[in-house]
């Protein structure tokens, strides 16, 4: 999904979608984690 999508299909500013994946990027090992925990 592009970001361009994601602005469409969350109703959100290309500029909110830019800060969460940079957020992710700087937090990948963290959030990827918390995601395998959370689906055991």
């Amino acid at each position: 999904m592009s970001p361009s999508q994601i602005t469409h299909e969350y109703e959100l500013t290309e500029a909110q979608v830019r800060e969460a994946l940079s957020f992710y990027v700087v937090n990948k090992e963290q959030i990827d984690a918390a995601i395998e925990v959370s689906e055991t």
